[in-house]
């Protein structure tokens, strides 16, 4: 609920309404029984038998006002008057009459809530500045019972706000509290990616991808030279998808957002809500992060097979790759042409990223050469090969981050991606 001042309140901040109402709803009541005694006071018997008299041309300002005649409706009166002032003011608890004549539409009224707004004096004159024909002389001491009913609504209303004061204050230091732990829990989740400490996700080095190819290249050709353009265009995916995730975890990293407005872009500072955005969004980021590592591990081992001759191995990742249209998406092309004008729609963007991340895990999720008796020996070679381009990639250790994966899925369906 957004706090507002007396003033500013609409009809729809339901909350507020209800508590600014609650408080004028006796202020008429309590301000009649301190004043009831003063001899120009009427009661409400006494007003409602002023305005009962009728006569044809009417004698006094109090004949003939019909709005008097519909607060009664089946014998039942349905906002009753509490009292009245003896030079023409009735006031009902939420509205206040001024009677401005003889005829019977000869009087004004002002809501409660606006009568100190809207109500003027000049000496013993009162009117209302929207209408200039609204203006009545009243005696001395009637305008000095208005003016002192005028200082209770302000009292009131200073009450109000004071207390609305006090509920900002208090809350903006919970959020202020509650903004320090949201950036904690976001720094946190984020470290999580930056296990180095140098700034950056980490992410495994596709170069060595790149690598692996180079050095068999020629025995790659010799079986079919059209497998080094598949493989090619698996390279600059992977790297496309490098990239992507690293310009993601940089601006995740941001203490701002970009809002556009009027056609023009600011910078903003988060607020607990994106934060709390922002560190869902981080662990999506790390789902990503794990399936960019399936890309990696079942893209070596695709070489490696098709080098050592596995071609069941090579084909039934081939055919996973082809189903998920690596070898002529655009899909991570067009990731990144978002993310050059990203501004508050990352959720959006990720959103889309993760159904996409869902469909390739489910697929991935079916290759069974893992679980093969010759898994072990491809696992060997592939060592092997990546020792002989002294790669910096682990295998044993990037087998191990793809098996935590599984307690990371996305869809919760997915069979488990390696053999435990």
């Amino acid at each position: 609920m957004e706090l507002k001042y007396y003033d500013q309140i609409e009809s729809s901040d339901r909350e507020l309404y209800n508590r600014r109402e609650k408080l004028l709803s006796n202020v008429v009541d309590d301000f009649y029984a301190i004043i009831k005694n003063k001899s120009n006071v009427l009661s409400s018997k006494q007003v409602c038998a002023l305005c009962d008299k009728t006569s044809f041309f009417g004698t006094t300002i109090w004949e003939n006002k019909t709005f008097m005649k519909m607060r009664f409706y089946q014998g039942k009166e349905l906002r009753p008057v509490i009292f009245g002032l003896s030079s023409g003011i009735i006031f009902e608890r939420e509205t206040v009459y001024f009677l401005n004549g003889k005829g019977k539409s000869d009087y004004w009224d002002l809501d409660i809530l606006w009568i100190g707004k809207y109500l003027k004096f000049e000496g013993n004159e009162i009117k209302d500045p929207r209408y200039s024909h609204m203006l009545k002389i009243f005696n001395q001491e009637d305008i000095l019972i208005l003016k002192d009913f005028l200082n209770n609504l302000n009292n009131l209303k200073e009450k109000f706000n004071n207390e609305i004061d006090n509920e900002k204050a208090n809350n903006s230091i919970e959020t202020s509290n509650e903004k320090v732990k949201l950036i904690k829990e976001r720094d946190i989740e984020l470290n999580k990616l930056d296990l180095d400490g140098d700034g950056e996700i980490d992410l495994i080095d596709y170069g060595d991808f790149n690598k692996l190819l180079q050095i068999n290249q020629k025995k790659i050709i010799e079986i079919d030279k059209i497998y080094i353009h598949k493989f090619i265009k698996l390279f600059n995916y992977i790297k496309e998808k490098n990239s992507n995730l690293k310009s993601l975890y940089k601006f995740l990293k941001t203490d701002s957002k970009k809002v556009f407005l009027r056609e023009k872009t600011f910078n903003v500072i988060l607020n607990n809500e994106d934060l709390y955005a922002r560190i869902e969004l981080i662990k999506s980021l790390r789902n990503q992060v794990h399936t960019y590592d399936l890309f990696m591990f079942h893209s070596l081992n695709m070489i490696t097979s098709l080098v050592k001759g596995d071609l069941i191995t090579f084909y039934e990742i081939y055919e996973i790759f082809d189903k998920l249209g690596i070898y002529n998406s655009s899909w991570e092309n067009e990731v990144a042409q978002k993310l050059t004008n990203i501004g508050d729609k990352l959720d959006d963007l990720i959103y889309s990223i993760d159904k996409m991340e869902q469909n390739i895990v489910s697929e991935i999720s079916n290759l069974n050469y893992v679980i093969q008796d010759g898994f072990g020996e491809l696992t060997r070679t592939v060592n092997t090969q990546l020792a002989e381009i002294d790669s910096s990639i682990k295998w044993n250790t990037l087998v191990s981050v793809i098996q935590t994966y599984q307690l990371y899925k996305i869809n919760k369906q997915t069979k488990p991606l390696l053999p435990k």
